[in-house]
């Protein structure tokens, strides 16, 4: 699976311009529709552009997680251990990554 942020300009004025997609899949319909919320919210191009930077990042992790389906999202498969174990594979990266990295993609997940 390839997972990828593009920037489409077809989309409507209350919807985020940039997509979480995977490649023959399409688009991953959960993450977009908590970026189109944040468009509606008011947020500006470049706050929109990061979120979906870190989603994306959480994305490409958690796909690789045995039993996940990223392209739904099922309430029973992202739990506390979940937020636990992405931030220890994040402490493991090389190369090392900074505490405000690590803690600017997890806090997003108070958020969504």
């Amino acid at each position: 699976m390839k997972f990828l942020l593009q920037r489409r300009g077809d989309v409507g004025a209350s919807a985020s311009p940039y997509r979480v997609v995977e490649q023959d899949r399409g688009e991953i319909a959960w993450v977009n529709r908590f970026l189109d919320m944040q468009r509606v919210r008011g947020l500006n191009e470049f706050s929109l552009r990061y979120y979906g930077h870190l989603l994306l990042h959480f994305i490409r992790w958690w796909a690789k997680q045995p039993g996940v389906d990223v392209m739904r999202l099922d309430a029973h498969a992202f739990t506390e251990s979940t937020l636990i174990e992405y931030v220890r594979a994040q402490r493991e990266e090389l190369p090392k990554l900074s505490p405000e990295t690590i803690n600017s993609r997890s806090a997003m997940f108070s958020v969504v």
